[in-house]
Formats: C-alpha cells, structure tokens, sequence
C-alpha cells in the first residue's frame, strides 16, 4: 500500500511539472522585431580606401550596449571583409540624439556598394522611423592615398526584421 502511495505522488509530481512547463514544445525562441538601417555609398568607379561617417540617428533609435557603453556584437556590422572599424556611438539624451561615428579604413581598397548595418530593438508597437530623420552630419570617403573623393552620398534603406532572442 505504502509503495501504491508513494507511485500516486511521483506520477501527481510529475504531471504538475509539466504541466507548469507550459505548452509550447519547450524549445520554441521568442522573437522580437529589429529596425534595421543599412547604410551603402552611391555608385562610383573609385577603389575606397577609407569611409568616415557621423551621423545622427533618429529620436528613439538606442543601440544596445554593454555595461560600459560599447556597443554589443552584431548591433552594428560591416560587409567589407578587409576593413578594421572604429565605432563610436553616443546615445540620445535630453537634449541631444544618439550619434553614430564610423570609420572604416582599408589597405587594399574596396568598392562603393554595401558598407554597413545597424540595428535597433523595436518596442511593442514601436514603427520603423523614417530615413530622413537620420542626419549625416559628416561624409569623408578617400582613396588608398588619403585624397578626398567627390560625389559620394550616404545611401541607406530602413527595414524590419525578426529576431530570435
């Protein structure tokens, strides 16, 4: 009878602990959505060998950072494979907005296109802001000697995505 007993509780144990489990298939990853705001140089012929830009990033638009202020791996990324970044970033304030200042530098060049992507987590119900309330505040795109190139613009897009977390 005691053994009856004690199975009865193992077995109650056990359903009540999975039932707390929940029902969800216990490996499923929450998702939330990211704006991502991709940032590329407008055509031109030039090998690049370095880009600086400051730019001042929409009201609302915070990158996650660590406990001391850098930025986390992957809030912002480049697609050049042979460029070292230099990334400093300012977040928003009660006076100012955030600011972004990136520099990537090259030794053997690369072409205009694609160059960067950041990404911001998206509040519930929080929109994608518009691309015209990021301002560059300065663009500086040189060749492999150091020399100014003329007539380059910031291209960027602004999309949504989802993120596992």
């Amino acid at each position: 009878m005691k053994n009856l007993i004690h199975n009865g509780l193992i077995w109650i144990t056990v359903v009540l602990l999975l039932a707390a489990c929940g029902g969800d298939g216990g490996g499923a990853l929450a998702t939330t959505q990211q704006a991502a705001y991709t940032m590329a140089l407008t055509a031109g012929s030039d090998t690049i060998g370095s880009i600086y830009l400051e730019l001042d990033l929409s009201d609302g638009f915070t990158l996650e950072t660590d406990v001391d202020g850098a930025l986390i791996d992957g809030v912002l990324t480049t697609s050049l494979t042979d460029a070292q970044m230099i990334v400093s970033y300012t977040p928003e304030d009660n006076v100012y907005y955030g600011k972004i200042r990136l520099s990537l530098i090259s030794a053997t060049g690369f072409a205009p296109g694609e160059f960067a992507t950041m990404v911001h987590e998206l509040a519930n119900g929080e929109s994608l802001p518009l691309l015209n309330e990021f301002v560059v505040v300065q663009l500086t795109v040189t060749d492999l000697n150091s020399v100014t190139l003329a007539g380059y613009d910031l291209d960027a897009t602004i999309t949504q995505q989802e993120a596992s977390t």
